[in-house]
């Protein structure tokens, strides 16, 4: 396994998001319970990204699955299944 630092870490996501096609719109049409959309929200508009841990700790197990697959959803649909999967293993590897 490679260990890289947080600099080379960085380097290597913006390199995969400036892969061709990342620019590309997608479409998603597809319903999504409010209390999803809500919690969704209020992470994605978080001053500070280690705050969400706070707040995943005190929702219910079955709207945290939801949101994994409202997420899983999202990369099918955007044909990003593998790509995601590159953005994993590099962060697994720091």
């Amino acid at each position: 396994m490679i260990v890289m630092n947080a600099e080379e870490r960085a380097r290597v996501y913006d390199t995969l998001l400036s892969a061709p096609g990342m620019e590309d719109a997608v479409r998603i049409d597809m319903k999504i319970p409010r209390k999803q959309l809500l919690v969704l929200n209020h992470i994605l508009s978080l001053p500070d990204l280690s705050k969400a841990s706070e707040l995943l700790k005190h929702i219910d197990g079955d709207l945290f699955r939801g949101l994994k697959e409202l997420g899983g959803a999202f990369l099918e649909k955007s044909s990003l299944v593998e790509f995601n999967a590159k953005f994993i293993n590099v962060n697994q590897s720091g």
